[in-house]
């Protein structure tokens, strides 16, 4: 018999497969019902040996109820604040998170939205597919100049520093 664990995330099929192989896995796809309300991902979480979850709460009943089953509970996530860790630690069950893997994407996103904020990029985009654009215009949608301008970044942990980055080949300050 396969350990039971508790999925409450959305996760591509090759890896819900490999997880299958090795693992009775109770899935609750997040896209489909959104996040489960505590109780819920209590009830689900009973006798699991496990648990992968993104941002529903995991709260102390969760440990209390499953003392000694639960081993581990696994946050595709950078944080852990849904997760009751002190109730965790006092239980035995181990709590793991994904930090770092998100920001590259995180800066590549901010920097996008800039640029494209700054460039009127998503107005001339939806101006030119609603066939209003009639040919050059020279002053449409040009936006602001980005480069030499000074970008307040507010917190300068591993994203930040990340923004800071690409900032500077946009030439930034």
């Amino acid at each position: 018999m396969k350990p039971p664990i508790f999925v409450h995330t959305w996760a591509p099929d090759d890896v819900l497969a490999d997880l299958g192989e090795r693992y009775d896995v109770d899935y609750v796809n997040t896209i489909d019902v959104g996040y489960l309300p505590a109780d819920k991902v209590a009830e689900h979480s009973k006798d699991k040996v496990g648990i992968l979850v993104l941002q529903a709460p995991v709260v102390a009943e969760v440990f209390e109820t499953n003392a000694g089953t639960l081993k581990a509970v696994a946050s595709v996530s950078v944080g852990v604040d849904n997760i009751d860790v002190p109730a965790a630690t006092k239980a035995g069950v181990q709590v793991t998170n994904t930090a770092g893997v998100l920001n590259d994407a995180v800066a590549d996103m901010a920097m996008g939205l800039l640029l494209s904020a700054g460039r009127r990029i998503v107005e001339a985009d939806r101006y030119t597919r609603a066939g209003k654009f009639q040919g050059s215009n020279f002053e449409l949608f040009w936006g602001a100049k980005v480069k030499g301008e000074t970008l307040g970044i507010i917190g300068f942990g591993r994203i930040g520093r990340e923004v800071a980055k690409r900032a500077r080949g946009f030439g930034l300050n």
